[in-house]
């Protein structure tokens, strides 16, 4: 369901769209952080969606059984009334009519809003989704006054459910006598009345024109004090209740407008006055999302989603400073500090009844410990310098340098998920801005430890698909990433792909350069010098096709029996063979025409012999390939456009 976030003062249907997820944490945040901050007034919508009429309906099939009972059978009932007897229906004129006494009377309505006892429990009436959400939102203490103007008590069912017992209250005598709304721990209020008191139930035009005073008083005080959550209330009938939130407005919580059809224009009205934020969304699946959030963020500890931003916002201005940046600095330790801390990080690694879903759990809250963590390092990496490397360059081998501990191994291997994630992070960050020292640094001279005791190079140890063990972990960390790079650090999507993918290839590079005997090395690196230079070039590219020298390269490749490769997330096409991966025929290129003053020479990729990476560009990218034929035949990749925009590791089987 899409949601939309509209700017204060802004028209309803014009406000911006936004990702669904960033309305609802916003909100989801809110409440969690102020618990009690936030009161909720629920209307119609929200018992329609459990199967209820709404006061409307009700009223309108009981003005169908009046004139049933003189024989007519109105298309029009309220029309019908109006005619026949000169005012708009009223409950109190309509009860009258259908019951002599008052039990008789609640009677008559207890039908529309309880199961009928004598059909065997066919009928269902009970709490929906929406319902048992506030009832989560309110046993946690985030949410403790609830105004509904409905006159069922699904509401309070759902809240005994959890174990709670509300103070309900429906009429004005009530609402003058309660106790300060900040003693509340469960308040239930029914300000249009309740179906077992008929007398106390607004419905008609005139009932809403005016509330009784202390009515007035009760909802003003709720309006003023408390941020405002509206579900499922259309605000166009109401125009009593509209006047009071519209002149009690709270200026330190936003108000919110849950609805899954565009405003009316009553309502529109009232939102731009309030400043509220719109949530384009059915009840049942808003209220369950904001109290699944609202759970998360207390579970993972997580962070408003604007911390990375300001985070990043700060780092920048620090970089471009003339004097040392000691506030980025002290960001940085504290931001490891933070993680160090971190629950998921503390927590023992054991073996769960369901390894799927708790490993599920674990990376979901690691991706959310190292957000802020990954956004200031990749700003960090990219803008900063030698001595502010050093600031966050040490703690990767501490982070992926666990103590072994009794568990599953998935569960393990995971813990190392920061140290993969500040590495891509940094490594992305430098590639963006030419920094391959850095890069190379990062790849080939650091050393961790992994799970075996073995000291290994970081591209290997800390690689994606070796710490999050599922399907398509590097994908999975590249739109983790994206935000922090596209939005944070402004490079835009297309810097960022190509960033990524020149990183991706270069850590497959190393991690394949240290698998690879020297003496395989030296064998291959006159055919590959044959290869290389067997292809005709023309100012933009690389004549396409398969010449002798390479197929005999390939042979000899496939006959040294190189180590397989998890396929990186890399888009496939736009050189020679169907499988290259791009970013290698742009290294082709480049390594042809510049040779020894390459960058990646000059930085020590490949122990900065250009002989040895041409080998091993050879090689990687033939492995690659070989993991691609598994996912797919090479057909997707025949129209060139199409090979420019395919990512090998999301290639399905045709």
């Amino acid at each position: 369901m899409t949601t939309v976030t509209t700017a204060p003062g802004a028209a309803g249907d014009g406000g911006a769209a936004a990702d669904p997820s960033d309305a609802e944490l916003e909100l989801a945040f809110s409440v969690q952080r102020n618990p009690g901050a936030y009161a909720l007034l629920i209307g119609a919508g929200v018992s329609k969606e459990a199967g209820l009429p709404s006061a409307w309906d009700v009223q309108m099939e009981l003005v169908r059984e009046v004139a049933s009972v003189s024989g007519e059978h109105p298309e029009d009932p309220a029309a019908w009334w109006t005619g026949r007897f000169g005012s708009e229906p009223r409950y109190d004129d309509l009860l009258e009519r259908l019951g002599a006494t008052p039990s008789e009377r609640q009677g008559v309505l207890r039908r529309f809003f309880e199961p009928d006892p004598s059909d065997g429990g066919s009928s269902r009436l009970g709490p929906g989704v929406a319902h048992r959400a506030v009832a989560r939102l309110v046993a946690s203490g985030r949410i403790r006054v609830v105004v509904t103007l409905n006159f069922d008590h699904l509401l309070e069912t759902a809240l005994r459910d959890e174990g709670l017992t509300p103070t309900v209250v429906s009429t004005p005598a009530e609402f003058a006598a309660l106790a300060p709304l900040h003693a509340q721990r469960a308040l239930v209020v029914h300000l249009h009345g309740d179906y077992v008191n008929p007398a106390s139930m607004l419905n008609t035009a005139d009932e809403l024109g005016a509330y009784d005073p202390r009515a007035q008083a009760l909802m003003a005080q709720v309006a003023a004090e408390y941020g405002l959550i509206l579900v499922g209330w259309s605000a166009t009938w109401d125009a009593a209740l509209r006047d009071l939130v519209a002149t009690n407005p709270n200026r330190h919580y936003t108000t919110w407008w849950v609805d899954v059809a565009p405003l009316s224009a009553p309502a529109e009205r009232l939102r731009t006055i309030r400043g509220a934020l719109v949530v384009r969304d059915g009840a049942a699946s808003a209220l369950g999302r904001l109290a699944d959030a609202a759970d998360a963020i207390d579970t993972t500890r997580a962070r408003h989603p604007r911390s990375a931003q300001v985070a990043v916002a700060s780092a920048k201005r620090a970089l471009q400073g003339r004097t040392r940046a000691i506030a980025l600095h002290d960001e940085l330790r504290q931001e490891f500090a933070l993680l160090a801390r971190h629950p998921v990080v503390l927590e023992e690694a054991f073996e769960p009844l369901d390894v799927r879903e708790e490993f599920g759990r674990r990376l979901a809250a690691y991706e959310e410990a190292t957000g802020v963590l990954t956004a200031l390092i990749a700003t960090t990496a990219y803008w900063g310098s030698e001595e502010t490397d050093l600031w966050w360059s040490g703690e990767l081998p501490r982070l992926a340098e666990q103590e072994v501990r009794p568990g599953m191994a998935a569960l393990l291997a995971l813990r190392a998920y920061p140290a993969t994630a500040i590495l891509y992070a940094a490594g992305v960050g430098t590639v963006a801005n030419g920094r391959f020292g850095v890069t190379a640094d990062l790849l080939s001279g650091l050393t961790v430890i992994d799970q075996q005791g073995r000291y290994l190079g970081a591209a290997e140890v800390l690689a994606p698909d070796r710490t999050m063990l599922i399907p398509g972990a590097s994908r999975r960390l590249f739109r983790t990433l994206r935000r922090s790079f596209v939005e944070y650090l402004g490079l835009g999507d297309r810097a960022y792909d190509e960033a990524w993918e020149t990183f991706e290839y270069l850590s497959a590079l190393e991690r394949m350069f240290a698998k690879t005997d020297d003496r395989v090395i030296d064998d291959l690196r006159a055919g590959a010098e044959a290869a290389w230079n067997e292809y005709e070039w023309s100012p933009a590219a690389l004549t396409p096709g398969l010449r002798p020298a390479e197929a005999q390269l390939r042979a000899h490749i496939e006959a040294v029996a190189p180590p397989d490769l998890a396929l990186p997330h890399l888009r496939g096409g736009g050189w020679g063979d169907l499988y290259y991966p791009r970013v290698s025929g742009r290294l082709r290129r480049e390594l042809i025409v510049r040779e020894e003053r390459h960058p990646f020479v000059t930085a020590g990729f490949c122990d900065g012999d250009l002989g040895a990476l041409r080998v091993m560009v050879s090689l990687v990218d033939q492995v690659i390939a070989r993991a691609a034929k598994d996912r797919a035949d090479g057909a997707v990749f025949r129209d060139g456009l199409h090979a420019r925009t395919t990512w090998l590791d999301e290639l399905t089987p045709r």
